[in-house]
């Protein structure tokens, strides 16, 4: 997977309602779930279900796209009939129909390994996506609430993990794909020393998608890139996709698409990066309601 190349977008648009014009209908829709697709509450607004079943209907793919772990993903197949999932930030890319993954690119476990000793007199807490599972050390898991994660976040990430004993060096040093990297930490000044350690090494790359973590990917790694990998790998011409984002793991998403549509909830550094700025937030179908609109505006 070549390194994204990224290009610079107008001012985002309001989409607001027009005439149906002869254009052409997207053949492919890509999303981001927490915060974009998905509301407050992690469940699928009416709206968006209606969108979902226009999707499958006119025989559009949709592909759910998340810095979550595979393993944590499969429930949202049933929720949501995509047969396709990008997970940990581009790291993975699963084919739900066939069971089986498409493509995957992992971190060096020296890499991982360097970035522990990098960070180790820090106050941080760092987690590992291994072969698609979330870990994190027990005894690490009553700290978070002390750096300052939200409790949203906390809930989330906490029903997420499975805590080890083992040091997680020795699993990261076990032989299974690192998919990510986590750390956790408390002000602000501890992300800019973290960044600038992966910095410092080679064959990472940070990602800033929410508050109090840094995660990472391998070099050329981001759902950017694995939008542009399975249009190709579909023969889908990359003009005709659709994504939807909020965070700063989508803005490489947003750049790569044909339509790249940001949330009107999203990070303040997204919006800049997106064709198009939603009417209506993740809690109100914002993302429904565009394509329902784009649907009818537009033909196959």
């Amino acid at each position: 997977m070549g390194r994204l190349q990224t290009r610079r977008r107008s001012q985002p648009l309001v989409l607001t309602p027009q005439p149906k014009v002869s254009q052409r209908a997207p053949k492919i829709v890509f999303s981001d779930l927490d915060g974009s697709f998905l509301t407050s509450a992690k469940t699928v607004h009416p709206v968006n279900q209606e969108a979902l079943r226009r999707l499958a209907l006119a025989q559009i793919p949709f592909v759910a796209c998340s810095g979550r772990p595979l393993s944590s993903l499969q429930d949202q197949v049933s929720q949501l009939g995509c047969r396709y999932l990008i997970a940990s930030n581009g790291a993975n890319i699963y084919d739900c129909q066939e069971g089986r993954t498409l493509f995957s690119a992992g971190v060096d476990p020296a890499a991982a390994l360097a970035l522990m000793d990098a960070v180790s007199d820090m106050d941080v807490v760092v987690d590992l996506v291994v072969d698609g599972c979330l870990y994190s050390q027990r005894g690490s898991l009553g700290r978070y609430e002390g750096l300052g994660v939200g409790p949203e976040s906390l809930a989330t990430h906490l029903k997420l993990v499975h805590p080890v004993d083992e040091p997680l060096r020795r699993l990261a040093s076990a032989g299974g794909a690192i998919d990510r990297m986590g750390v956790w930490y408390g002000p602000r000044s501890d992300f800019e020393a973290i960044c600038a350690q992966v910095d410092a090494l080679d064959g990472l790359r940070w990602i800033d998608s929410e508050e109090h973590v840094v995660e990472m990917v391998a070099a050329g790694v981001s759902k950017g890139a694995a939008l542009m990998w399975l249009c190709e790998h579909l023969g889908v011409d990359r003009a005709r996709s659709v994504a939807f984002g909020n965070g700063g793991n989508d803005i490489e998403m947003l750049e790569a698409a044909g339509d790249g549509v940001a949330l009107c909830n999203s990070q303040p550094q997204v919006p800049s990066h997106a064709n198009h700025l939603t009417a209506r937030d993740n809690d109100q179908g914002g993302c429904g309601l565009y394509l329902l609109d784009l649907l009818e505006r537009t033909t196959l």
